[in-house]
């Protein structure tokens, strides 16, 4: 896979002509993050950025959370995948017949959780992630249908910080804790 080079900037959603707010991750808390996995998943990771940015500029609210929750989905499964032994001894590691299923099929919801309770990220940035997965199962059109809920830029963007958020607090998680 190709691996995008991180430019020294912050990633900034160029969202202002559509909501007025501007959203930013900065560039030392995702460098820091992107150097614990592979260089497939940094490139699928960078192309997501890329996609949420164009989707917001474009006032493409849906397809830009969708993004944003399977990205988050996709760095919180990394993350899991690494720590693997701490996240498989979490008291809310999901089980089937008493047996704890394998990380690889685990839901969003399930990742959000454990992470928390292993430390990778707090409560507040839990609740808001949770949020995030809820907006992402919109991607059904019956649910979304059901609910009446049709998202904004404004509902894009405060996703996108908690995206953000989630990558500093992984970020720092992980270089707290180096598994050699």
């Amino acid at each position: 896979a190709i691996q995008q080079p991180l430019e020294k900037k912050d990633i900034k959603l160029s969202s202002e002509k559509a909501s007025g707010l501007s959203v930013s991750i900065r560039t030392e808390d995702f460098r820091s993050l992107l150097k614990e996995f592979n260089s497939d998943l940094v490139a699928v990771i960078l192309s997501r950025f890329s996609e949420i940015e164009k989707a917001i500029e474009n006032n493409m609210p849906l397809a830009a959370i969708f993004l944003i929750g399977s990205t988050l989905e996709g760095v919180l499964s990394a993350v899991a995948q690494k720590y693997h032994s701490i996240f498989l001894m979490a008291k809310v590691a999901p089980k089937k017949s008493d047996k704890i299923i394998p990380l690889t099929s685990w839901t969003l919801g399930s990742l959000i959780d454990a992470g928390c309770e292993v430390g990778v990220i707090d409560k507040s940035a839990k609740s808001f992630s949770i949020a995030v997965r809820d907006f992402r199962n919109y991607i059904h059109p019956n649910e979304q249908v059901k609910q009446s809920f049709s998202p904004t830029i404004d509902a894009a963007n405060m996703s996108y910080g908690v995206l953000g958020v989630a990558i500093k607090q992984i970020g720092e998680f992980c270089k707290s804790n180096p598994i050699m």
